[in-house]
């Protein structure tokens, strides 16, 4: 019995020893490699491991200042690279592009390689390198600035420009030339090829790649090509934005015609750049001066208009499309954008002046000298004028004396029923444009009176009744600033054009001015022509100066309004008597 429990221990000892040497073996099994990988990267730390080459040359265990003797006595750097084709070759030296061998990179490359991955690819990277060596590229650095340009002379020398077809257009007849092959050199698979040879050490004659462009149509394209353009034949389209309007005639939409289908966008393209900036306008910032209870520097901040380009190229090529199809095509507008200026009226003044409330304008062509004179000067004395809330504006106060002393010319002016030379002719022009912005403002107007006369000047480019006289002490213009900010007047005066401009800046309230067309209730035939006698001028000169108006009696309604509420309203009558031409005779000896 005792003999069988001592076999019995004896045999659970056998086991147990068995699991252990298993147990053993397994632990060695999983730790050896990391002992092993572990000690490596200890005993290489500041090394490259073992079977590593750059370049042929095995680099185990180099530290790095080895890798660059290396470097030195065996590693030959090349003089140049040789490109071909098969009628040309060219060089490039490689001192010219400041080519050299980069050792720091090309050895943090090799020493990284088993170091910057996670633990089991590094393992395998380790162990694997012992049956077959890893091969480090060697790195190089050079000038890509220079390198591109040579890249560029030679691909300029290669490359044959395709010539694509177009249509011809001979009066009404349409044809086709078909256009011609090309040829341009592939510089990224070009580039590689090269890089490849500074990697491998292997500077043989390098074949540049080269592709051929052929645009050129067979008859069945060209058939179709043709069939298009006469379809398109004598037809046009027509591109329009506020105050710009642009007809794209027939030779040009010819070249918008794709020869392989579609539409030739990069054409479109350019031809919208060829018109730009007729729309296009930078926004302004805004200059605000104000001192001694006046605007001396005012320039308003303005939104610049940006064409949609996309769109309008998209737009044009549906249009083009429609064309095609034989149907009516309508203008197309030309999508734009309003881009903001940096700084704004708001941002540079605290008089709550921040956006043009209204504006109004007047021509004077045929104007004399002196009146032109006259106006310059009667503009400039009521710009940067500030109104405050509930101030009433006086045209005469604001222009103060108007005579030669202050500056005025002699012009011809109505008094008494006479054309007269006297101080200050075109004054009127001012305070008519200023009527005209303050209505256009929707502002309270508290004064205002018609020449007795139908004057030539006030009517170009606009219709009778639109006029406000002024006569000092007798006669002014006023209105009332009846909004809640200041208010800033500001004269544009070009007498290139003879144009003036008057603009209202101040803060909207949301009010809405609106004024009727001028209707002329009856007229007044003018009498005879008037001779005036002008020492001025050479015997035998004439010069019209006025010219015959009929008397009328005109009307308009004025109102503003907010939010559905009437703020003002008001019925304007004029009644302008009959008015003779006027012509000024020479006197003088010649």
């Amino acid at each position: 019995m005792c003999c069988n429990k001592l076999s019995r221990n004896m045999k659970v000892k056998t086991h147990i020893n068995k699991i252990v040497v298993v147990v053993i073996a397994i632990v060695i099994l999983l730790t050896a490699p990391l002992f092993f990988y572990f000690g490596t990267l200890f005993f290489y730390r500041d090394k490259v491991i073992p079977k590593v080459k750059v370049t042929g040359y095995d680099i185990s265990g180099f530290k790095k200042y080895q890798l660059e003797e290396m470097f030195q006595s065996s590693i030959t750097k090349p003089e140049k690279v040789i490109l071909v084709t098969s009628d040309d070759q060219f060089t490039i030296p490689l001192n010219e592009i400041n080519f050299e061998y980069d050792v720091d990179k090309t050895f943090e490359n090799a020493y990284q390689y088993f170091r910057n991955d996670k633990f089991y690819n590094n393992s395998f990277r380790i162990f694997s390198s012992f049956i077959t060596p890893v091969v480090v590229n060697p790195e190089y650095s050079l000038d890509e600035t220079v390198f591109n340009e040579y890249l560029s002379v030679i691909s300029s020398k290669i490359s044959i420009e395709p010539v694509n077809p177009t249509i011809l257009l001979n009066g009404n007849t349409l044809g086709v030339s078909k256009g011609s092959a090309g040829r341009e050199v592939d510089l990224e698979s070009l580039k590689n090829l090269i890089w490849h040879a500074f990697k491998k050490q292997d500077f043989k004659k390098i074949v540049i790649p080269i592709k051929k462009i052929d645009p050129t149509l067979d008859s069945e394209q060209e058939q179709k090509y043709l069939n298009r353009a006469n379809t398109l034949n004598g037809k046009s389209i027509t591109l329009f934005n506020n105050m710009f309007q642009k007809s794209v005639d027939t030779k040009t939409i010819m070249g918008f015609i794709s020869p392989h289908g579609g539409y030739n966008e990069s054409v479109i393209s350019e031809y919208i750049d060829s018109f730009k900036n007729e729309v296009e306008t930078e926004p302004q910032n805004s200059v605000f001066t104000f001192r001694d209870g006046r605007v001396q520097e005012f320039v308003p901040s303005k939104e610049g208009i940006k064409i949609k380009k996309d769109e309008l190229i998209a737009a044009v090529s549906n249009g083009l499309s429609v064309l095609e199809s034989g149907a009516v095509l309508n203008p197309i507008q030309i999508p734009a954008i309003k881009t903001a200026p940096e700084i704004t009226n708001s941002e540079v003044n605290d008089l709550g002046i921040n956006e043009l409330i209204g504006r109004g304008e007047s021509f004077y062509k045929g104007s004399i000298l002196g009146r032109i004179h006259n106006i310059g000067l009667a503009s400039s004395r009521i710009s940067g004028a500030l109104i405050k809330p509930g101030e009433i504006f006086s045209f005469n106060s604001a222009v103060g004396d108007v005579s030669v002393l202050t500056g005025y010319k002699q012009a011809y002016i109505i008094q008494d029923g006479k054309t007269i030379l006297g101080d200050g002719g075109g004054v009127c022009q001012v305070s008519t444009t200023l009527f005209r912005a303050v209505l256009n403002s929707g502002l309270s107007i508290v004064e205002r009176a018609a020449h007795s006369y139908r004057v030539g000047y006030y009517e170009q480019n606009s219709g009778p009744g639109l006029d406000a006289t002024v006569y000092s002490p007798t006669t002014d213009f006023k209105f009332k600033n009846d909004t809640p900010a200041n208010i800033l007047i500001q004269t544009i005066y070009e007498p290139k054009i003879y144009k003036l401009t008057v603009e209202v800046y101040g803060t909207s309230d949301s009010r809405v001015a609106s004024t009727t067309k001028p209707v002329v209730t009856s007229s007044t035939p003018p009498p005879e022509d008037l001779y005036m006698d002008d020492p001025t001028l050479p015997v035998g000169t004439v010069k019209q100066v006025d010219y015959k108006s009929w008397g009328a009696k005109v009307i308009f309604d004025y109102t503003v309004t907010r939010n559905g509420e009437t703020l003002y309203q008001k019925k304007f009558v004029s009644n302008y008597k009959p008015w003779q031409a006027k012509f000024l005779r020479g006197t003088a000896p010649k």
